[in-house]
């Protein structure tokens, strides 16, 4: 017989294989072991040895022990888990899996029937928004960040190639310039770069950011802020370098096993930005923040340094009220009824906003 040399991930297979029929024998002695007959059940008439097959309660004490939680169940959650991966590709609801161990928040493919009623919807709130702040004499820019799974398609493919295009993006684009309030495609800017996004998290790169954050400055030179008055410099400096395992691991859960299909965390050179230099100031001047950040985790998140970024290419201090775990509209609708737009009266606001946020269904928009 001519040996059969198998891959890699056949191996993986094997393994695994092995593993779930072992843990099937293991979960079956468990609950063997630990079976009692129901006391003074007199009406039976099977062998109290095959009793539990017949009646069906072995395998009903068989679940009520995995569902415990004995260490059992957490290894066939995860052997479970790596089947899937391996052999069909997914992983639980919520995430879309690529090639390379890329993973995607599945919101980025949601197409709803109400799409076009909530798109309508969410850019008149900004547009709202827009004119609230017009009000108070501060121009807003609005940053849309395009889908992860519409800047990086090469791991898709099939049906996920095509629902990762949704027409909201360019639709929101138009309206936005439509309305006139100033705006700029994201998109082209991270075409550029090699790795504008994390592989297994929803986050962009340090080098995304970097990148979004000079185009914006570019796009805002037009508003001529602080105008006279003379710049602060800024330096970014390379910081720690860190292992960013994902947030979309979550949706795999295949705890230790990971390394054996290639999902290693990613090794993300992070950066920090610091002030080296400040216009001089009057005895009784007061310094300003001419800029204030609105946005989601992609702008909170100190690991992206996005803030540092935008300072560094503004030339100007800026002050974030970005929050992780909101969405983009709460944040919003705060800064604007809290104390900070009276207390630091900024001459922009620059808005962070997901492309996917602006056709999701269940996202909290407060009423204005």
């Amino acid at each position: 017989m001519i040996p059969c040399k198998l891959t890699r991930s056949s191996q993986v297979v094997a393994i695994l294989f092995l593993v779930v029929t072992a843990v099937g024998f293991v979960g079956a002695a468990i609950a063997l072991t630990q079976w009692e007959s129901p006391a003074g059940d007199a009406s039976t008439t099977t062998e109290p040895g095959l009793a539990p097959f017949v009646d069906g309660s072995i395998s009903e004490r068989a679940e009520a022990e995995l569902e415990s939680g004995i260490p059992v169940r957490t290894v066939a959650v995860r052997v479970t888990a790596a089947l899937k991966y391996l052999l069909f590709r997914t992983g639980n609801d919520g995430v879309v899996v690529g090639d390379d161990g890329w993973l995607y928040t599945q919101e980025e493919f949601e197409h709803h029937p109400t799409d076009a009623a909530v798109l309508t919807s969410r850019l008149e709130f900004i547009s709202n928004v827009s004119d609230e702040l017009a009000d108070a004499d501060v121009h807003l820019f609005v940053a849309i960040i395009p889908s992860k799974a519409r800047v990086v398609l090469e791991p898709l493919g099939g049906r996920w190639t095509r629902l990762a295009r949704h027409p909201r993006y360019n639709t929101a684009l138009e309206w936005l310039a439509a309305q006139d309030i100033a705006t700029v495609d994201l998109q082209s800017a991270l075409d550029l770069i090699p790795d504008p996004f994390l592989r297994a998290d929803t986050h962009w790169t340090p080098s995304g950011a970097r990148q979004i954050a000079a185009v914006i400055a570019d796009a805002v030179s037009e508003f001529g802020l602080s105008a006279g008055v003379g710049r602060t410099s800024y330096e970014t400096r390379v910081a720690a370098l860190i292992e960013v395992p994902g947030d979309l691991m979550s949706f795999v859960p295949v705890g230790s096993l990971a390394s054996l299909l290639g999902l290693h965390p990613q090794s993300v050179q992070t950066t920090e930005t610091i002030q080296t230099s400040a216009p001089s100031l009057g005895l009784f001047d007061t310094p300003a923040i001419p800029v204030t950040l609105v946005g989601t985790s992609f702008s909170a998140d100190e690991r992206w340094n996005f803030i540092g970024e935008l300072k560094r290419e503004l030339g100007m201090d800026v002050l974030n009220i970005s929050a992780e775990a909101a969405g983009p509209f709460v944040p919003m609708v705060d800064y604007l009824t809290g104390p900070a737009l009276a207390e630091v009266r900024p001459e922009l606001v620059v808005w962070e906003i997901p492309e996917r946020y602006l056709t999701l269904p269940n996202v909290e928009v407060p009423e204005r």
